[in-house]
């Protein structure tokens, strides 16, 4: 995943639980707002901790303490590392969470391209300064390439100036990779050096999986993979499997530890130097590609849990 990650900490299942999140939120206006709002948020930490203390064992009310000073320190390294402050780190749990119920939703790709426009808009017009908001554009890959030129515009100059090659990436990829339009001229070789046209496949429904043996996720994702295959290869379904590996023997021996049956393909480069990082500017896996019957691009990094119902929309 691209951008950074970022933790919640562990906490107790209890009725402590709602207490200790009112102490982190308190902790966060305190550490981003004025004098006044601080002083108001640090007095109901105040209380809280109190209660807290109050309410539970001593070696329990240590225990969350320490919690929160380990949730506040890495608030911290968040701000230190990627410039994302603690009101930030909030409004990315939300984006977060707004990815994940499309997702959920399962929506039909246009009314998903313009739902997760609208929701840009509406965030980056209301907070154009958020360091977050090219991770936000970057993780829209429904949207076409003008509109992420248009919600580039809406970040703030620093933010943009900050994070150019990100966006840079985000909307060359999509003027190459836009869902809808004819999916670019793309040969690859195999293990064997044989060479093979995606645009020999019109006519199929073709996934390009890109991923690589030493991606965890990705390979987890795999025995999923082969169950959709297995049920839909006869209806014109087709995997096409991209390494990024830069050792065969890797490679060649994840292909057959999980037991990829489909066409495969690697270059046997270093990521920097590979045709998905250089043309497709694929900065993270696992990534896929969704191509219709007709040649077009319908959908790209689609969810494994998703895959079937965007399949069957093609049949």
């Amino acid at each position: 995943m691209n951008g950074p990650v970022l933790s919640d900490g562990i906490f107790f299942c209890d009725r402590s639980l709602a207490m200790v999140r009112d102490t982190q939120t308190s902790l966060y206006i305190a550490m981003v707002r004025g004098t006044r709002t601080s002083l108001f948020a640090m007095a109901r930490v105040s209380r809280t901790i109190l209660s807290l203390y109050l309410r539970m064992p001593q070696r329990r009310f240590i225990l969350i303490i320490g919690f929160i000073v380990c949730f506040l320190g890495s608030c911290g390294i968040a701000k230190a590392q990627y410039g994302v402050d603690s009101l930030e780190l909030l409004q990315w749990k939300e984006m977060a969470a707004f990815y994940r119920n499309l997702e959920i939703k399962n929506l039909p790709e246009e009314q998903l391209r313009e739902q997760q426009y609208q929701h840009l808009k509406t965030f980056l017009t209301a907070y154009p300064a958020n360091n977050s908001g090219a991770f936000f554009i970057d993780w829209s890959k429904s949207i076409t390439a003008l509109q992420a030129d248009t919600l580039s515009r809406l970040v703030a100059p620093a933010v943009r100036n900050k994070y150019s090659e990100m966006l840079s990436f985000t909307k060359q990829r999509l003027q190459l990779t836009e869902n809808g339009q004819p999916f670019p001229k793309l040969v690859l070789r195999d293990s064997s050096g044989k060479e093979a046209d995606i645009a020999s496949l019109k006519g199929k429904i073709v996934l390009l999986d890109v991923w690589s043996s030493w991606c965890g996720p990705c390979r987890r994702e795999i025995p999923e993979l082969k169950k959709l295959y297995q049920k839909y290869k006869d209806s014109g379904f087709v995997v096409i499997g991209i390494s990024l590996d830069d050792n065969k023997n890797k490679w060649v021996q994840a292909m057959q530890h999980d037991g990829q049956t489909w066409p495969a393909y690697c270059e046997l480069k270093p990521w920097r130097d590979n045709t998905m990082y250089k043309r497709f500017k694929i900065t993270a896996i696992p990534d896929n590609f969704l191509i219709g019957r007709d040649g077009k691009l319908y959908a790209q990094q689609v969810a494994m849990h998703n895959l079937e119902n965007k399949i069957r929309r093609l049949l």
